[in-house]
């Protein structure tokens, strides 16, 4: 059974994981959300060939890296499994003399289909995809992605409030703007090599204000059926209080993200949010 590929998309605190989650629960859609498989394959086998060529492909510390934290939408026993497939199941004698880019992706096709059922599309939710762009463009060229952004003020806002005192975490406003503006400039560029028919750009405050709407422009373009039952779960889910108020811009501050993010205004217009100075 050919299976669709689909990733899930954006800069932290852009409303990836609460939508990833609502999409898991699709009976046609198989999706890990944080399930970073394929981040640790890129990272460890794709970025990595030397250690292939030596006939370590490191699965087991890939396992161990997806025992860390815990893999959503999806339940407790398939997550098992992929570790199990991983460690155990997955014969790396097969994959002799095959390339670094054969490898991952039969690596992560073979685990995923395992696990997806009938499910005839399949994918996962991870932000930090949108640093490894190119590598997973020449893995899946025929994947489609959902591509979420939300108005910078109010990401980096989040971001504060939710990763304060994480060692990785930016610690002032201007850190948060230049992440935000990383990030999406990743996507930018990405995307400009895509076909206008591999994603679909989903803003953060849409999927708030009317979620019925987002998610069936989501399950149209995964051509995904959005029956009644579905779109209530979804709309019930859904707290509008998060919607955030595009705060005004942060006065004396913004001079220092001007001079600090001199990208920022032409991802920020680009993405539809239109800072001026």
């Amino acid at each position: 059974m050919a299976r669709n590929v689909v990733f899930v998309v954006g800069a932290q605190r852009s409303g990836t994981t609460v939508s990833a989650v609502l999409l898991a629960d699709h009976p046609d859609l198989y999706l890990t959300v944080n399930g970073k498989l394929l981040y640790y394959l890129i990272t460890w086998i794709y970025r990595d060939p030397e250690g292939v060529a030596d006939k370590h492909p490191r699965l087991d510390e890939v396992a161990h890296g997806l025992k860390r934290r815990p893999v959503l939408g999806v339940e407790a026993q398939d997550v098992d499994r992929m570790i199990s497939m991983l460690e155990r199941e997955i014969d790396l004698a097969r994959f002799a003399d095959r390339s670094p880019t054969d490898l991952v992706r039969s690596i992560w096709l073979e685990v995923y289909t395992a696990l997806a059922g009938s499910a005839g599309t399949m994918g996962d939710k991870y932000n930090e995809y949108l640093l490894q762009l190119p590598e997973v463009t020449a893995l899946f060229p025929e994947a489609r992605y959902v591509f979420f952004h939300r108005d910078p003020v109010d990401a980096a806002e989040s971001m504060l409030r939710a990763f304060a005192g994480r060692p990785w975490a930016p610690r002032t406003l201007v850190e948060a703007i230049a992440k935000w503006t990383e990030w999406n400039t990743r996507w930018l560029a990405a995307s400009k090599a895509m076909s206008p028919t591999a994603f679909l750009d989903v803003p953060y405050e849409e999927m708030v204000q009317d979620p019925s709407y987002t998610f069936r422009r989501i399950c149209s373009f995964l051509e995904l059926p959005c029956d009644a039952h579905f779109l209530r779960a979804v709309t019930g889910a859904i707290r509008r209080t998060t919607q955030g108020a595009r705060r005004p811009t942060p006065g004396a501050e913004w001079d220092s993200i001007q001079e600090a993010v001199p990208e920022f205004r032409r991802v920020s217009s680009a993405l539809g949010y239109g800072y001026a100075t």
